[in-house]
């Protein structure tokens, strides 16, 4: 499983997404039910799964779910 199938996995989980409903393009702004709570549940279940911190702010940084996979890809 490459990094971002692995964002996303965790993206979905948080958002409580159907599995394979999210792409690495898929842009955070047009996600419903994405906020501090559903982020917060991200950054705890990246934390716990991959051992990689990221913060509030590097998430905010990022408007795909790609982008975040090539941070915490380059935070290995």
């Amino acid at each position: 499983m490459s990094e971002e199938q692995r964002v996303i996995a965790l993206v979905e989980r948080a958002l409580q997404a159907d599995p394979g409903s999210l792409r690495g393009t898929t842009r955070f702004a047009d996600l419903e039910g994405w906020d501090s709570m559903g982020m917060v549940d991200f950054l705890g279940s990246l934390y716990d799964e991959s051992g990689v911190a990221l913060s509030i702010d590097d998430l905010l940084a990022c408007s795909t779910i790609g982008e975040v996979a090539a941070r915490v890809e380059a935070a290995r």
